[in-house]
C-alpha cells in the first residue's frame, strides 16, 4: 500500500462505522502508536510537564478545563514540526486533547499540508498493530471533523468544498473528503437547517463526487425524516438521480426504527417515490438483520404488489437464524405472499434437502416471485448437483418460472459446457428471452470453438427455425 493511499484507507475505516469499535479498543489499551521522528522546535511548557497533567487512570484531570489544554499544544517552527510533536505525545488522553486543540487552529488552506504529513506519519506505522493504528486514525478524523464543524462552519466547509473543485497540488483529496464528511455530519446534527442550505447551494453542484454527497446527505435525511418525512422525501427527489436511491434507503432505514407505521403509509401513498417494492425490500432487509419477525409482520401489512421483496428479505433473515421456524411461518403466510416468502426461504435452504424446496416451488402458482424462487433454487442446486437440478427443472411445466430456471442453469454451465447451455435455452418459451440468451451463449461458444458453435446452429434439431436463421447470419462466415 503506498503512503498516499494508506491514511485515506484508515480514514475510510473510521468514517464507515468500524472506527468507533477500534477507537474503543484504542482508548482502553492506553498504548501509544509509534513514535515516528522526534519533532524539532520548542514546546510551550515541556512534554514531561504536559504529560503529567493527565492522571495515571487515563482520565482527563477535571481540574483542567478543556480550553486550558490549548497551552499544551507544542509549537514547532512550521506545521510539520508542530504536528510531529503533537503526534509523539506519549499519554493517549493528553495526546487526544492536544490534537483537538491543535485542530481548532487549522484553516482549510492548511489541510492539504496536514494530510500529506499524516500520510507520511502513518506510512511509518504500517508494521504496527493495525487495530491501534486505525484507532488513532479515528481520533484524528474525529478531531478534525469537530474542529471544522465549530465556529463559522459554513466558511470552513466552504473552503474544503472549493478545494474539491480545484484540488491542491500534491494530492490528499481523498483524505480531505473524509474530513469534510465528518465535519458536515457533526454540523448537520447541531444545525440541520444551515447544513441543508449549504448542501443545496454548495455541495449538490459538485461534479463527480456522488459518494461524498451521499454520505453528507445521510445525516440530513436521518434527522429530517423523523420530523418531516414527506418534506424529506420531496427534498431527496429534487436531488440528482445518482443520490436518490441511497438517500431514500437511509430515510426508510431510519423510519424502521422510529416509525414503521409511517414508513408503510409513505410506501403506499407517499410523494415522489418510484420503485416502492424495491425500497420496501431494502428497508426490510436492513431491519430484519436485527428483528426478522417484526420486519416480516411489517412486510405482510403492505399490499402484495409493494411488499413482496420485503417478505422475501424478512423470511430469508429469519431462516438464517432459525430455519425450522421460518419454514413453519411460511405455511401461515397468505397465498398472495407465499411465493415471495418461499424465495427468501430457498436462499437459506439446507443444501442436502433442495428436492424438498423443489416440491414447494413447483406447487406455487405462476408469479414473478415464483420465477425468482425457481432461479434461486436452480442456482443453488446446480453448484453441487447439476444433474439433480436439471432433472427437477425438466419436470416443471412450461412457463415463466421454468424459463427463469433454464436461463439460470444455462448461465451456470455456459463456460464449461456451452452446448448443454444452448440446449437448455431452446426450451425457453419466451421468444425474446430465448433469442437473447442463445446469442450470448453462442457468442461465448464461438470464441472457444467457431466450428463447433456453427455446426450446432446448423444441425441442432431442437433449435427453433427463426433463431437458427438469425444466429447463423451473425456467426456463420459469410452469413
Amino acid at each position: 500500500m503506498n503512503s498516499r493511499s494508506l491514511f485515506s484507507t484508515l480514514l475510510a475505516f473510521a468514517a464507515g462505522g468500524v472506527g468507533g469499535y477500534f477507537l474503543g479498543l484504542r482508548q482502553s489499551a492506553g498504548g501509544r502508536v509509534g513514535a515516528g521522528d522526534n519533532a524539532a522546535g520548542a514546546l510551550v511548557g515541556s512534554e514531561q510537564t504536559a504529560t503529567s497533567a493527565a492522571p495515571a487512570n487515563g482520565q482527563p484531570d477535571p481540574a483542567i478545563p478543556p480550553a486550558d489544554y490549548s497551552v499544551m499544544v507544542p509549537r514547532g517552527e512550521n506545521l510539520a514540526q508542530t504536528m510531529r510533536a503533537v503526534l509523539n505525545i506519549d499519554d493517549p488522553v493528553l495526546r487526544l486533547r492536544t490534537i483537538q486543540e491543535w485542530a481548532r487552529g487549522l484553516s482549510p488552506s492548511e489541510l492539504p499540508g496536514v494530510m500529506k504529513e499524516l500520510e507520511t506519519y502513518f506510512k511509518a506505522q504500517e508494521d504496527l498493530d493495525q487495530t491501534a493504528v486505525i484507532g488513532f486514525a479515528v481520533q484524528i478524523l474525529d478531531s478534525l471533523g469537530l474542529a471544522f464543524s465549530e465556529g463559522d462552519a459554513e466558511a470552513k466547509l466552504g473552503g474544503l468544498a472549493d478545494q474539491l473543485k480545484h484540488p491542491p497540488e500534491g494530492g490528499g483529496g481523498e483524505s480531505q473528503n473524509e474530513v469534510l464528511k465528518a465535519a458536515f455530519a457533526k454540523w448537520a446534527t447541531r444545525d440541520p437547517a444551515a447544513a441543508k442550505a449549504f448542501f443545496d447551494t454548495r455541495l449538490s453542484s459538485l461534479q463527480d463526487h456522488d459518494s461524498l454527497l451521499k454520505e453528507c446527505g445521510e445525516p440530513l435525511v436521518r434527522g429530517g425524516v423523523k420530523t418531516d418525512p414527506e418534506g424529506t422525501l420531496r427534498w431527496i427527489h429534487s436531488l440528482p438521480e445518482a443520490l436518490r436511491d441511497s438517500l431514500t434507503n437511509s430515510a426508510f432505514q431510519t423510519l424502521s426504527h422510529s416509525d414503521p407505521a409511517k414508513a408503510s403509509e409513505l410506501l403506499v401513498s407517499g410523494p415522489d417515490l418510484p420503485n416502492r417494492d424495491r425500497v420496501a425490500g431494502e428497508m426490510a432487509a436492513w431491519w430484519a438483520k436485527r428483528e426478522p419477525k417484526k420486519a416480516l409482520d411489517w412486510a405482510l401489512g403492505l399490499p402484495p404488489a409493494i411488499g413482496g421483496a420485503a417478505v422475501t428479505a424478512s423470511l430469508s433473515a429469519l431462516a438464517l437464524n432459525d430455519f425450522p421456524a421460518a419454514l413453519a411461518r411460511l405455511e401461515t403466510l397468505p397465498e398472495a405472499s407465499r411465493a415471495a416468502g418461499l424465495q427468501g426461504l430457498v436462499q437459506e435452504w439446507p443444501a442436502d434437502k433442495l428436492s424438498d424446496a423443489g416440491t414447494l416451488v413447483g406447487a406455487q402458482s405462476e408469479s414473478a416471485a415464483k420465477s425468482a424462487a425457481c432461479a434461486d433454487l436452480v442456482k443453488k442446486w446446480a453448484v453441487k448437483d447439476v444433474t439433480g437440478a436439471s432433472g427437477w427443472l425438466a419436470a416443471q411445466p412450461p412457463g415463466a418460472a421454468r424459463d427463469a430456471g433454464a436461463v439460470t442453469l444455462a448461465e451456470a454451465s455456459r463456460a464449461g459446457d456451452p452446448e448443454a447451455a444452448a440446449v437448455w435455452l431452446t426450451t425457453v418459451s419466451d421468444s425474446r428471452l430465448r433469442h437473447d440468451q442463445l446469442e450470448t451463449t453462442i457468442d461465448e461458444w464461438y470464441r472457444q470453438s467457431p466450428p463447433a458453435a456453427v455446426k450446432w446452429l446448423e444441425t441442432a434439431p431442437e433449435l427453433p427455425a427463426a433463431d437458427r436463421e438469425t444466429l447463423l447470419k451473425r456467426f456463420r462466415p459469410g452469413g
